[in-house]
């Protein structure tokens, strides 16, 4: 544990977010049981209130939000072109997971992160959260570069979801045998209102931003556990 939170301290500066907490604070803040999200998000730039976001159970599109606030400088802006890294994490075939984006404009006028978690979930959940969650902050039109390890989401949209909403596989009468189709129902209404390219990256290859939506992720999958435990 106090070796996730000193990488995610490393990565925070290498991001260029504010000051993150000396090592004796760190220490301190691991012996008092503090998950890890708590640390990252007081060394972030500013708190910012997570917004109430419509979908009832009658939608069929999700909205992921972290509900614990999340680090910007700034706004993002219509005519801004972003990159975006998103990674998930499942501690389990059946979670708890963990997702975390990291989302930046190009011309570094902007950059804001999160993550969240889900006490049921597989890994390929995960990372279709992490990206849907880094697609809904952006405004309509805006084009964006989707950095993610996952072969499953990067493949499935480069080679696959053209084909599948052409023939209605998403929907369940049609064809039950498409894995997690209200995720992919809700990631192609993200897709139709911006311009997104997928691009592959390897995992764990000291990619930084990749690394730390990676931290995140697991931390909010941890966290789940770690709130189990201390229920007793």
């Amino acid at each position: 544990l106090e070796q996730a939170f000193v990488r995610a301290k490393a990565l925070m500066g290498e991001l260029g977010f504010d000051e993150p907490p000396g090592d004796a604070e760190l220490l301190a803040e691991v012996v008092g049981g503090r998950s890890r999200w708590e640390l990252i998000q007081r060394a972030a730039v500013r708190r910012l209130e997570v917004p109430v976001l419509p979908g009832g159970s009658g939608d069929r599109h999700l909205r992921f939000s972290g509900q614990r606030g999340r680090a910007a400088s700034a706004v993002p802006l219509p005519g801004q072109r972003f990159d975006m890294f998103a990674d998930g994490s499942a501690l389990g075939p059946q979670g708890p997971g963990g997702w975390a984006y990291f989302l930046r404009s190009q011309d570094q006028k902007f950059q804001t992160f999160d993550s969240g978690n889900q006490a049921v979930a597989t890994n390929n959940q995960m990372e279709l959260a992490a990206v849907i969650a880094g697609l809904q902050e952006l405004p309509n039109g805006a084009d964006v570069t989707v950095y993610c390890d996952s072969r499953y989401v990067v493949d499935s949209v480069n080679c696959h979801l053209t084909r599948w909403c052409d023939l209605g596989y998403l929907e369940p009468a049609i064809n039950p045998k498409i894995d997690n189709q209200q995720y992919w129902s809700t990631l192609v209404n993200e897709l139709d209102r911006l311009n997104a390219s997928f691009m592959w990256i390897p995992g764990h290859t000291g990619i930084p931003e990749n690394d730390f939506c990676d931290q995140l992720a697991v931390a909010a999958a941890t966290e789940l556990i770690t709130d189990r435990h201390m229920d007793y």
